[in-house]
């Protein structure tokens, strides 16, 4: 059997760092969701919201993320962001991008999580905030994604997207996706 680096460093945190009562257990507070400000384990639908300053291709940025998000060190630029710990492939991640050719209307936006087997079910598509915002869920609600766009000058856009993709579901998926709406909708421009 085959064990990934990450698989091992989540293995070896849990044996090292937390005991054995905090890994893999339900309503155990490993992953850093929980505690007084979050949902526990992986339910980061609590988690307070705290400002982000991008660079999105020479774009200042501004988005709230989820107290502790940091830039994915594994991602080639630093507007992939996600949770404070070791293993976070079940967690939140979000995703800031300048776009150079956009979607024009609401009707373009897609989700793209979905697959034949579990295909992504529209929840939410509206215009808000000054930009298009289209959200869902797979049928088996193991993943929850939310994309939202908006325009700038110049046929540009900015964009935020979430998701939270986990085999046992996604804890509270309805206030995870109303979460992702806050946090994305919170993009600005400097």
């Amino acid at each position: 059997m085959r064990i990934s680096r990450r698989m091992m460093g989540g293995l070896l945190g849990c044996v090292v760092g937390l005991g054995a009562g905090a890994c893999g257990e339900k309503g155990a507070d490993s992953s850093g969701g929980g505690g007084s400000s979050g949902g526990g384990g992986d339910d980061y639908s609590l988690v307070a919201l705290a400002a982000v300053d991008v660079d999105v291709d020479g774009q200042k940025i501004s988005v709230s993320l989820p107290t502790g998000f940091k830039p994915d060190p594994d991602w080639p630029t630093p507007t992939k962001f996600v949770a404070p710990v070791g293993d976070n492939f079940s967690l939140p991640s979000f995703k800031v991008k300048l776009e150079s050719n956009p979607p024009s209307s609401l009707d373009e936006l897609a989700l793209s999580y979905g697959t034949e087997a579990k295909p992504m079910i529209e929840t939410k598509r509206v215009e808000v905030a000054g930009g298009m915002l289209l959200a869902g869920h797979n049928s088996t609600k193991g993943t929850a994604e939310l994309l939202f766009i908006k325009p700038l000058e110049g046929g540009k856009a900015v964009s935020c997207s979430a998701v939270q993709a986990r085999s046992k579901g996604v804890p509270n998926i309805e206030a995870t996706l109303a979460m992702f709406e806050t946090a994305c909708t919170s993009l600005q421009v400097k």
